[in-house]
């Protein structure tokens, strides 16, 4: 999807990819997002109006903080100052070219998706990831769980004992 917006040199577009796609933000929130909701020292962003109505701070990512701190300098008001439907056209058009004109789970809110499944699969503990979503309950946060299978052997791993330990036990030679 970057790489078809940025050969279309659809710089806008590919801003609100990358943010959507390394913050979690619904297209929404990114529409309402202010410089004054960034805090660049920390390098953090804001979101106090959302659907769940829990205000939340996410910590940027590099490319985050890169986009966001560039945009602040030349839009004073909003960041994305766009209606919602902005990104439609890039993004189907994009669509149809990646072969998916018929996947209508691909949309922009799959960004948001994709951000909570990243964490999940790096093993980034589930109410953390809840957290990071602004979901008002774990239940919601839980669609994901499925992605870290790799967490149920790594938790049974840890009770197993370490070579080291059955070898001092004599358990082994």
């Amino acid at each position: 999807m970057l790489a078809l917006l940025s050969q279309w040199e659809k710089l806008d577009e590919m801003d609100a990819v990358g943010v959507l796609v390394d913050s979690g933000l619904r297209t929404g929130e990114l529409y309402r997002l202010q410089p004054r909701d960034c805090d660049f020292k920390h390098r953090m962003v804001s979101v106090w109006e959302n659907k769940g109505d829990l205000p939340r701070s996410i910590p940027m990512t590099k490319r985050a903080y890169d986009i966001l701190s560039r945009r602040a300098i030349t839009h004073k008001k909003r960041l994305f100052p766009y209606h919602d439907q902005w990104l439609r056209h890039p993004w189907d058009r994009a669509k149809e070219s990646m072969g998916l004109a018929d996947d209508d789970q691909f949309v922009p809110h799959a960004l948001r998706h994709t951000f909570a499944s990243r964490l999940v699969q790096r093993n980034v503990n589930l109410k953390t990831v809840q957290q990071l979503m602004g979901h008002k309950t774990i239940e919601i946060t839980m669609r994901y769980a499925h992605l870290a299978p790799a967490n149920l052997q790594q938790a049974i791993a840890l009770l197993e004992p370490a070579v080291d330990d059955r070898a001092l036990a004599g358990e082994i030679d």
